[in-house]
């Protein structure tokens, strides 16, 4: 052989040689692209799962905030309609004695006497419907013109100086003698 066939020959080894070396990087970066495609997938598929259980709680909350909605919605008008009884029932009830007490005057309203307490209101069945009645504008009567005193404060004593309540540094902040500063002459 000669050396141009030896050389050429040479050549084309090392030229094969490299192609079969990229080669199998090439194999090697096809594999890690083909896992990492499937790996893909894979995760494309467990957020389309966990979207569609996503969805469905969703659907279940938007049920239970109607059946909430519709729940609070019917205690709400049960409630207004309770509110409106009460106070019709409040006025129908603050009506007699209101035009009772405008009747009454000043000197007609009896006084309990001075240091006594008010005597316990009667029993429903005690009295007939008109002297329970009159108990009762009596009473309100009573509460309403008695003047409750503020209650009174206890005194707080003043602290005493003990011989810890000042500390040392306090004395030495107020001390009549001048300071000079750090590496300062007087």
């Amino acid at each position: 052989m000669s050396p141009i066939a030896l050389g050429m020959n040479l050549m084309l080894v090392v030229l094969l040689l490299s192609a079969l070396g990229f080669g199998w990087r090439l194999d090697r970066r096809l594999k890690a692209l083909r896992d990492g495609q499937t790996h893909f997938a894979g995760a494309v598929a467990d957020l389309d799962r966990a979207a569609r259980r996503a969805e469905a709680g969703l659907a279940d909350l938007r049920v239970a905030t109607e059946e909430a909605v519709d729940l609070l919605a019917g205690r709400i008008e049960k409630a207004r309609e309770l509110a409106a009884r009460l106070e019709t029932l409040t006025a129908d009830a603050a009506r007699p004695a209101e035009r009772r007490i405008a009747e009454r005057t000043p000197a007609e309203a009896p006084r309990p006497a001075a240091g006594r307490p008010p005597s316990r209101p009667p029993a429903r069945g005690d009295l007939p419907l008109d002297r329970a009645e009159a108990a009762a504008e009596e009473l309100v009567l009573n509460l309403t013109e008695k003047q409750v005193p503020p209650p009174q404060r206890p005194l707080r004593p003043e602290p005493r100086p003990t011989p810890r309540s000042r500390a040392s540094v306090d004395d030495d902040l107020f001390d009549s003698t001048p300071r000079t500063p750090l590496g300062g002459r007087r």
